[in-house]
């Protein structure tokens, strides 16, 4: 029977390099940023935010005026009153971008305002134009965890990491 010593100072050095060179590919970080987005869409649309807990729960009055808010307004499909998620007519959801910015760090920001929304008296409602990073913040301050990625991110990168040393 034979020996084999591994290096595991060698291998890790390596590995670590690997990692570097994955961490600054620009093309492999977008890629990461588009699953990052992906599951941040879909958790939001169900009321779940990116550490697994659901969004704060409504009041009976939040859940009222969404519903007279959703018969005069055009929202998204994925709306419904009294779900807590960040989808009313889909411009705060759909309108959150991801940057990389090298050495491993993509930003997730919100770009552009959000459209007015019509009030149940038919006037546009003053305020509602605001813009998708305050309207984040905003909700940040609520307690809903929106930016961020979630351990089902985490484990689609870990995969193309992978997948990405097989490659070189």
């Amino acid at each position: 029977m034979a020996k084999v010593k591994i290096d595991s100072k060698a291998f890790t050095k390596r590995l670590v390099s690997k990692f570097n060179s994955f961490a600054n590919d620009k093309k492999e970080m977008e890629k990461a940023a588009v699953v990052i987005l992906r599951n941040i869409k879909a958790d939001s649309r169900d009321g779940v935010g990116y550490d697994g807990n659901g969004f704060p729960s409504l009041k009976s009055s939040t859940v009222e005026r969404r519903r007279k808010l959703g018969e005069v307004n055009n929202t998204n499909r994925f709306f419904a009153p009294g779900t807590s998620n960040a989808t009313f007519m889909g411009d705060t959801i759909n309108k959150i971008a991801a940057k990389f910015i090298g050495g491993g760090i993509i930003e997730l920001s919100g770009k552009g305002n959000h459209r007015k929304i019509t009030g149940v008296r038919g006037k546009k409602l003053e305020g509602s134009d605001a813009s998708i990073s305050d309207i984040l913040s905003g909700l940040k301050k609520l307690g809903y965890k929106i930016l961020g990625a979630s351990d089902k991110s985490a484990n689609s990168i870990k995969k193309q990491f992978i997948r990405y040393i097989r490659r070189k």
